[in-house]
């Protein structure tokens, strides 16, 4: 059996007066480093804006940021650095990691924060474009070639349009359907016994030719499994898939499939074919395909911050301030860091425990997340995991979630001190709409 997360939470049920989450008064000699969409990381970083020759501005990118930012702390370790982000999103190529080296001090944090009255996003997401009308199912449907990053990518199964969780094609549209039989368990341990097969009831599903690239999703007892679908059998009423969903399905079982092409019918659904490496959408109502934006995920995490605890080693005294983080999605093929992947894991034993979070902490003290939006997001919202102490998620949103809202600690008791999980607190934030692609969470 799982046990539950070793951590002493303090949530305040109170308003109480915490950072504000605006830049701090530069010091003499702080040090303010400037990033924009627009920017080069070719610049110097120390202005908010081009100058009018263009030889100096913003850098472009946060990870240049993040290195410039430890130059500053080499040469002067007492001065505090602030890393202003301007307004608009940012297109990761890997996840923000910062470590040890990365540190402030009690005296002299590290902030990472929106430039003021600007709302900065960090994804790690893809936009797609190039979109062509077709025709589906007898429905005007748009199609686009995935770029290559996606196309090298494992197949990403969330999509938002212009900031909305767009729905996967599935059958039954609405609803679920329910494991026709189960034979008689001999002994009271059967439930247990994993299975890559169920019966459906006649006339539930059908051999679409589509139906190798869906998802079946399988609930018993408490979870839920995501099996691969490798064929119906009309004939025997069998869904078969490779994997082995962790507890035998039983008679009543409630399941759905999703991505299936012939179930694309309705506005706001989308279906991903692997082989063409197409993307194809029907738009929601009023969305304009000529003017909208479409992102999938590509990254398991946005931000990896990354102490080593066993020997000693934290990341301290950074704070973020007014950022978004969006756009990342988990999968059982793309572990959190120090994890490996279990390409035939489809579940869990409960609550979704192994997901990881979007933005993914381990050996993290000290660290202040204030004022943040996590959303847009296929899994956790915050994970700070093994080591992480005395840290705070203060006034945040962490909403549109695959996965829960925080997860603190571990599910083992470490008996190194440094590799606990403590004192952590959660206070004053928004948690919603969890649960969209791991319902257990």
């Amino acid at each position: 059996m799982v046990r539950p997360f070793q951590s002493r939470l303090t949530f305040s049920l109170t308003l109480i007066a915490l950072a504000s989450g605006t830049l701090p008064a530069p010091g003499r000699g702080d040090t303010t480093l400037y990033v924009a969409p627009d920017g080069n990381d070719a610049w110097t970083g120390s202005l908010p804006a081009p100058n009018a020759q263009r030889t100096d501005g913003p850098l472009a990118t946060p990870v240049h940021a993040r290195d410039a930012a430890r130059a500053a702390r080499a040469k002067d370790p007492a001065h505090p650095v602030t890393i202003s982000l301007r307004g608009g999103t940012y297109f990761l190529d890997e996840p923000l990691a910062l470590g040890p080296q990365d540190s402030g001090s009690a005296q002299a944090q590290i902030v990472w924060s929106a430039f003021p009255n600007e709302s900065p996003v960090l994804s790690a997401g893809r936009p797609i474009s190039g979109w062509q009308k077709v025709q589906v199912n007898g429905h005007e449907t748009w199609a686009a070639k995935l770029p290559p990053v996606l196309q090298n990518a494992p197949p990403f199964r969330e999509l938002w349009v212009n900031g909305a969780r767009a729905r996967r094609a599935r059958w039954p549209k609405h609803g679920t359907l329910a494991v026709a039989t189960t034979p008689a368990a001999k002994n009271h341990d059967e439930w247990r016994q994993k299975a890559s097969e169920f019966p459906f009831n006649p006339n539930d599903l059908k051999a679409w030719p589509s139906v190798v690239d869906a998802d079946a999703i399988l609930t018993s007892k408490w979870v839920e499994a995501r099996l691969p679908v490798a064929a119906v059998d009309e004939q025997s009423h069998h869904v078969r898939s490779n994997l082995q969903a962790g507890f035998r399905p039983e008679t009543g079982d409630r399941y759905y499939l999703e991505n299936v092409k012939e179930a694309l019918e309705e506005p706001g659904e989308w279906y991903l074919d692997p082989r063409e490496e197409m993307l194809y959408l029907i738009p929601p109502p009023g969305v304009a395909m000529g003017d909208v934006q479409v992102i999938a995920p590509l990254l398991p995490q946005v931000v990896r911050l990354a102490g080593d605890p066993a020997n000693g080693h934290f990341l301290e005294y950074v704070a973020f301030q007014n950022i978004g983080f969006s756009h990342s999605e988990w999968y059982y093929d793309r572990p959190a860091p120090n994890e490996k992947p279990e390409p035939g894991r489809t579940d869990f034993n409960q609550a979704a425990i192994g997901v990881a979070g979007a933005v993914w902490g381990e050996g993290v003290r000290s660290c202040t997340f204030s004022h943040c939006t996590i959303t847009h997001v296929g899994n956790y919202g915050i994970q700070l995991a093994r080591g992480c102490q005395r840290n705070r998620v203060v006034h945040c949103t962490i909403t549109d979630l695959g996965a829960g809202g925080v997860k603190i600690g571990e599910p083992v008791i470490r008996d190194n001190e440094n590799d606990q999980a403590f004192g952590n607190e959660v206070s004053d934030c928004r948690i919603t709409d969890g649960g969209n692609v791991f319902a257990s969470a």
